[in-house]
């Protein structure tokens, strides 16, 4: 058994070296399997069933548990984590993680390192490097960028105080259509 998951870790570890970094202005990918990427912009994950790890500098994150309210939350560095009904807001610098079934994720950064496992979709808007292992490139549609921008407008307004934050469980879903 050890044998195998040796055998296992090796090869997606040889699997992500030997993927080519990308680089985009503006991506969005579909998967089930790994995603690694880092840069600057806006992030946007939805995370069907699996893990995200975000590393950041001065940055907001928000991250909504629209699944089987399950999602575990948690946050390392110097920012502060907030629950709002099912949102999290995590602004400062460090790491936060996110495990569970449904959930959204969206980030403003400067400096972003983001790694995901699992199914669901990631979309990015400005300079970013990733590497994936059975993410592949898909269509933006136009309802899927409204819905993103909304979304990135949300994270920068809550940067800026313009928003009651005891209110995103309804911005959010009104935006998602959840």
């Amino acid at each position: 058994m050890k044998k195998y998951m040796k055998i296992g870790i090796a090869l997606v570890f040889i699997a992500i070296v030997m993927t080519v970094p990308v680089s985009a202005e503006q991506t969005f990918m579909r998967g089930r399997g790994t995603l690694y990427a880092e840069g600057d912009g806006l992030t946007h994950l939805n995370i069907g069933h699996g893990a995200a790890k975000l590393e950041v500098t001065d940055s907001t994150i928000l991250i909504h548990d629209y699944g089987r309210r399950n999602t575990r939350i948690w946050a390392e560095g110097e920012g502060t984590l907030t629950k709002y009904g099912r949102t999290w807001v995590y602004t400062g610098s460090g790491t936060v993680y996110a495990k569970g079934y449904g959930f959204y994720i969206s980030a403003h950064s400067t400096t972003d390192r983001m790694l995901a496992l699992g199914r669901g979709f990631a979309f990015f808007d400005g300079t970013f490097d990733y590497f994936t292992l059975n993410w592949d490139k898909a269509e933006i549609t136009d309802d899927l960028k409204a819905k993103v921008d909304q979304m990135g407008t949300l994270v920068k307004d809550i940067e800026s105080g313009d928003v009651e934050l005891s209110t995103l469980d309804n911005q959010i879903a009104e935006i998602a259509s959840i």
